[in-house]
């Protein structure tokens, strides 16, 4: 006799999705899984919550910061911290005359335990124009799920960055 497992509609619809076929130059980052990924969060999206002794204040990553750009809503742009520490990724994002409070990670390992996965696409990308090492986490396989799905992916992963704090530049 057979044991059934239940679970809820949703993780039924996500295991039942396929992903997206790799574009020409992408690869799948599978590991290692403590590998850091840094992503450039702009200062709308992370508060101050009070001040305490010598902490000038904690931050909480906002949800939004986890979104792609219209563009690529499902494509979440980072860096692959093998390839640059967090102090260039943010030299590099803000030399590009973009805005960053700093430089946050995740790890490859975190981002699949969202249910998504880590794809590298820098050999497709022109380095001279292009964030170097990127990647991005891979949201295509939702692209018809309810709001809540990614919601909760990209709260999963603000969490993740806020409690591993700002490493660049330092509080």
């Amino acid at each position: 006799m057979s044991e059934t497992v239940a679970t809820s509609d949703d993780e039924q619809l996500l295991d039942a999705e396929e992903w997206p076929e790799h574009r020409d130059g992408e690869l799948l980052l599978d590991g290692p899984q403590d590998l850091l990924l840094w992503r450039q969060v702009h200062p709308n999206h992370v508060t101050s919550d009070g001040i305490i002794g010598d902490q000038a204040f904690s931050e909480l990553v906002d949800l939004a910061a986890m979104r792609g750009t219209p563009e690529a809503r499902d494509e979440v742009s980072m860096s692959r911290a093998d390839e640059v520490d967090a102090e260039e990724a943010y030299q590099d994002w803000v030399a590009r005359g973009r805005i960053s409070h700093g430089s946050f990670g995740v790890t490859v390992g975190e981002v699949t335990a969202t249910g998504c996965r880590t794809i590298d696409d820098s050999a497709r990308l022109d380095p001279d124009e292009d964030v170097p090492g990127h990647v991005y986490v891979d949201m295509r396989k939702y692209p018809e799920k309810p709001k809540e799905t990614k919601r909760r992916i990209r709260s999963t992963l603000a969490a993740y960055a806020t409690h591993r704090r700002r490493q660049f530049p330092l509080p």
